[in-house]
């Protein structure tokens, strides 16, 4: 819950900065709130995301001296937020440099180190393990027939035999077991759509609300790694997220009426 949540604020105030609808300093003391409680609490993700917001905030706002220079200035709080994170947690000092990214999310020893399902490595494994033929690989083995629940009797049969596998805590792992590529397909697609929806929206928008459409262009992308680094967009918390997505259908109708 607590990255989707810091990530909202942060889009949100950063885009009203750069518009000029925001002072800087109450910018400023979110996004270095947002960053200390990230490294305090290990949260190593929100700083890759934060650098990618700060980024594409950036580019949807037009380039100029003093959108470069805030870029700039976040990079370095989100570098020193790395930094701490390192000095806190040792172990994880050497996560944010490529190799070690890399060799994490697609270590043969999985998402636990326990030899079950890894971000990167989803699909190689669920083809190897359960989706042994085409047919199965572009369909899935249907929509609801391996999830889970939290009362036990509306456990699948097989979340029961292999849910020690932790398909179900990685998005488009879930997607891919049930629906195929052709349900990742729709999936993913369903994030460009939006996207292209709140480029479409922007035009017909004025003030405000050209900076909530701009703020769905953020959030859209940053969806698409969502459903990659963890199960947030199938519980709860992607309510906040998927309500992000649904601004520019509001402001544009509001805007016509």
């Amino acid at each position: 819950y607590t990255i989707p949540f810091m990530l909202i604020v942060t889009i949100k105030s950063v885009l009203f900065y750069l518009k000029g609808q925001e002072k800087t300093w109450v910018c400023g003391a979110k996004c270095v709130a947002a960053l200390v409680i990230a490294a305090l609490a290990e949260l190593k993700f929100f700083i890759v995301a934060f650098v990618l917001v700060v980024a594409l905030a950036v580019l949807f706002s037009g380039i100029n001296k003093k959108h470069l220079l805030a870029a700039v200035v976040c990079c370095g709080a989100a570098l020193a937020s790395a930094v701490i994170i390192g000095k806190l947690f040792p172990y994880f000092k050497d996560w944010y440099e490529i190799g070690g990214i890399l060799e994490i999310v697609t270590s043969e020893y999985g998402y636990t180190h326990a030899g079950d399902i890894n971000r990167l490595t989803a699909i190689p494994t669920i083809n190897t393990l359960w989706l042994t033929d085409w047919s199965q690989r572009l369909f899935g083995m249907g929509l609801g027939n391996t999830d889970t629940s939290s009362f036990a009797f509306l456990n699948t049969p097989f979340f029961l035999e292999n849910g020690e596998m932790h398909y179900t805590w990685v998005s488009y792992a879930m997607m891919y077991l049930e629906c195929g590529w052709l349900g990742l397909l729709f999936y993913f697609g369903f994030f460009g759509l939006v996207f292209l929806a709140a480029v479409k929206a922007e035009k017909r928008c004025e003030g405000n609300a050209r900076i909530y459409c701009t703020l769905t262009k953020v959030a859209a992308p940053l969806c698409c790694l969502f459903a990659i680094y963890n199960a947030s967009l199938r519980t709860e918390a992607g309510y906040m997220l998927y309500f992000m997505l649904a601004l520019p259908f509001i402001v544009s109708r509001t805007a016509q009426k």
